[in-house]
C-alpha cells in the first residue's frame, strides 16, 4: 500500500481503490501536507489542508475512461446510456470513473443508488453534464433504506439542470460520501440531502437555482467548506428538519463559505437545527432575509452583511443565533435593518439574537425600532434603576394606576391613564439615576424594551432646576418591541432622573420591561462586550 508519506509496502496501487468512492479519503490525517501518492510529493491543488488535487490526480491513474463506453460528449448524444454502463461497471469492479471534457447531454436522470462509486471530471468549468429533458432529478443517490457505510465522491464537474430539473443531485440514507469542486446551476434544487452522516463537500458551488442547497433533516456532523451558494431564488441554504429520525439537522460546519447575492432568502435554519458557520462571508446583495433562525446558529468570525434587500439580516423566529467576533457591515438601514420581526410574527414567536465581541459598521439612520424582545441577552447591565424597585409612576394634570409585571413585560411595570383634569397633561414613569456611566464625548447606547399606545419621550431631568434634556422618541407599538439608539450625547453629571413621558388621555398605556443607558465602552454582558455595537456610525 502507498501511504501518505510516499512509502510503499509493495500493494499495487489499484488496491488502494479496491474501496472505491470515500474510503479511499481515510488515508489522509487531518491537517497534514497532503502528497500525492503516486510519487511522494507535496500534492499541486487543493486547499492546503485538503488532499483533493493529490487524491484527484491518483484516481485518474486507474480509472474506467467514459468515451470506452461509448459517451460523447457532445452536447446533441444522448449519453445517459453509456454513462449508466460507465458508472455500473466502475461499481462492480471498484474501480473510478473519468469524465472527459465536453457536454453530456442526458435525456434521462443517472442512477448511484446502491453503487459506491468515485467519479471525476476534469473540472467545472470542462465537465458538464446537462438535463436534455424535464426530469424530476439528473443524479440519483436516493436509497430506500439506510446504508451505514455508503460512501461516493463526485469530483470536478458541473451538472447543468438546464431549467427543466427538479434536483440536480439528490441523496439519501448515504453516509461518508464526497463531493469536491461540483457546480450545481440552473434546477429547482441544486443539492437536496436527507438522513446523511459524516458529508464532505469542498470546493462546490450552487447558483443560479431556486433552492441552492437543501438538507431537509437529520443530517449530522457534516463539513461544507470553502463553498459557495450564490444567486438563488428562493433560499440560498435551507437547513430542515423533516428527516427519518425525528429531529433537526445537527453539528453542521460550514468553513470559509460564501452566500451571497440573488433575490431569496439567505440561510433559513428550523427548529432542531444546530450549525456553526466559521470564517465565512454572508450576505452581501441578499435579496431577502440574510438568515431565518429557529435553531441554534452561530455565526463565528468573518464577515455578516446585511441591507442589501428588503430583508432584515437576522429574522429570530426562535431559537439562538449568536454573532461572534464578527465584522459586521450594514448596506442599507439602520439597527432595525439589522435584526427584527413583523409585528404578527412577534405575537406569536419569539427567538433571540446575541452579539458577541462584533466589529460593527451600520448606519445609526433609520427607525430603531425591534419587535418583540430580540436582542434579550443584550440589556443586561441597567445603568438606571432596574424596574419594580425605583422606577413610580407619576402625571401632570391627569390620574393613572400602577401595576409591576404585566402580561407581556416580565419584570416590568405599567402604568395607565385613567382620567385627565386639565390641560397640559402627561403621565409616565420616572426613576432617579443610578450608577450611571458615560462619557460626554462619547455616544450613548440606549435599548429599552416597552409597550405603549402613543409615542414616548425619554429624556432627562434635574428635579432641583426644573431642566428636561429629551434624548429619544419611542414610538408607539401595542405589542412588546425594542427601541436601540447608539447615537445620543449626554452630559454625565447634570441630570438625577430618568423620565418617560408621554401625553394623558384616558385608556393610554405605557409599560416599562426593560431600559439599559449608558456608555457603550462601559456595557458589558455575559454574552460580551457590546463597545463596538455602541458605537457603531
Amino acid at each position: 500500500m502507498t501511504r501518505a508519506t510516499g512509502e510503499r509496502t509493495g500493494t499495487s496501487r489499484r488496491n488502494v481503490l479496491l474501496a472505491a468512492g470515500g474510503t479511499s479519503l481515510g488515508l489522509f490525517t487531518a491537517g497534514s501536507m497532503p502528497r500525492n501518492l503516486a510519487t511522494g510529493r507535496a500534492a499541486a491543488e487543493g486547499p492546503a489542508d485538503f488532499p483533493g488535487g493529490a487524491l484527484a490526480d491518483l484516481l485518474r491513474g486507474d480509472a474506467f475512461n467514459a468515451r470506452d463506453f461509448g459517451a460523447k460528449f457532445d452536447n446533441a448524444s444522448n449519453d445517459a446510456p453509456a454513462l449508466q454502463r460507465a458508472i455500473d461497471a466502475a461499481h462492480e469492479q471498484r474501480r473510478p470513473l473519468l469524465l472527459p471534457g465536453g457536454t453530456a447531454l442526458l435525456q434521462h436522470p443517472l442512477s448511484l443508488k446502491g453503487r459506491d462509486v468515485s467519479i471525476l471530471g476534469e473540472g467545472m468549468t470542462a465537465t458538464v453534464l446537462r438535463a436534455g429533458s424535464s426530469m424530476p432529478v439528473l443524479i440519483d443517490v436516493e436509497e430506500a433504506e439506510d446504508r451505514i457505510i455508503s460512501p461516493f465522491a463526485l469530483m470536478r464537474l458541473t451538472l447543468d439542470g438546464a431549467r427543466v430539473t427538479g434536483r440536480n443531485l439528490a441523496i439519501r440514507y448515504r453516509h461518508h460520501s464526497w463531493l469536491f469542486e461540483v457546480n450545481s446551476i440552473a434546477a429547482e434544487v441544486g443539492f437536496w440531502e436527507r438522513d446523511c452522516w459524516l458529508a464532505r463537500r469542498n470546493g462546490c458551488r450552487s447558483g443560479d437555482n431556486h433552492i441552492g442547497w437543501h438538507l431537509v433533516g437529520a443530517n449530522h456532523s457534516s463539513l461544507w467548506e470553502a463553498c459557495t451558494i450564490t444567486a438563488c431564488r428562493d433560499v440560498h441554504l435551507l437547513a430542515g428538519n423533516q428527516g427519518t429520525a425525528p429531529d433537526g439537522s445537527a453539528a453542521l460546519v460550514f468553513r470559509n463559505c460564501d452566500v451571497e447575492f440573488g433575490e431569496g432568502h439567505g440561510i433559513e435554519a428550523a427548529h432542531g437545527v444546530n450549525a456553526l458557520f466559521d470564517g465565512c462571508y454572508l450576505g452581501e446583495n441578499i435579496g431577502g432575509d440574510v438568515l431565518r433562525n429557529s435553531g441554534f446558529v452561530l455565526v463565528r468570525g468573518g464577515a455578516f452583511f446585511f441591507g442589501g434587500g428588503s430583508g432584515v439580516g437576522i429574522r429570530p423566529l426562535g431559537g439562538m443565533a449568536t454573532l461572534e467576533q464578527v465584522s459586521i457591515n450594514g448596506q442599507a438601514g439602520g439597527i432595525a435593518t439589522l435584526v427584527n420581526l413583523t409585528p404578527e410574527e412577534a405575537a406569536v414567536k419569539h427567538g433571540q439574537v446575541s452579539i458577541i465581541g462584533a466589529n460593527a459598521n451600520l448606519p445609526v439612520g433609520g427607525d430603531p425600532l425591534l419587535q418583540g424582545d430580540p436582542l434579550a441577552r443584550i440589556p443586561m447591565a441597567v445603568f438606571a434603576p432596574r424596574l419594580g424597585r425605583e422606577w413610580q409612576g407619576w402625571a401632570t394634570n391627569a390620574a393613572f394606576s400602577e401595576q409591576k409585571s404585566p402580561p407581556g413585560l416580565p419584570d416590568g411595570r405599567e402604568v395607565t391613564c385613567t382620567r385627565t383634569q386639565a390641560r397640559p397633561s402627561q403621565f409616565g414613569l420616572r426613576a432617579p439615576l443610578t450608577q450611571t456611566r458615560w462619557r460626554e464625548s462619547a455616544p450613548v447606547y440606549l435599548a429599552c424594551v416597552y409597550r405603549s399606545s402613543a409615542p414616548v419621550e425619554l429624556g432627562l431631568r434635574s428635579p432641583e432646576s426644573g431642566r428636561r434634556l429629551p434624548f429619544a422618541t419611542l414610538p408607539a407599538s401595542p405589542a412588546r418591541a425594542t427601541y436601540i439608539n447608539v447615537s445620543a450625547i449626554l452630559p454625565a453629571d447634570e441630570y438625577s432622573e430618568i423620565e418617560a413621558a408621554m401625553p394623558a388621555t384616558p385608556g393610554a398605556v405605557f409599560g416599562l420591561q426593560e431600559l439599559t443607558l449608558g456608555d457603550g465602552a462601559n456595557i458589558r454582558t455575559p454574552a460580551g462586550n457590546l463597545k463596538t455595537l455602541a458605537l457603531a456610525q
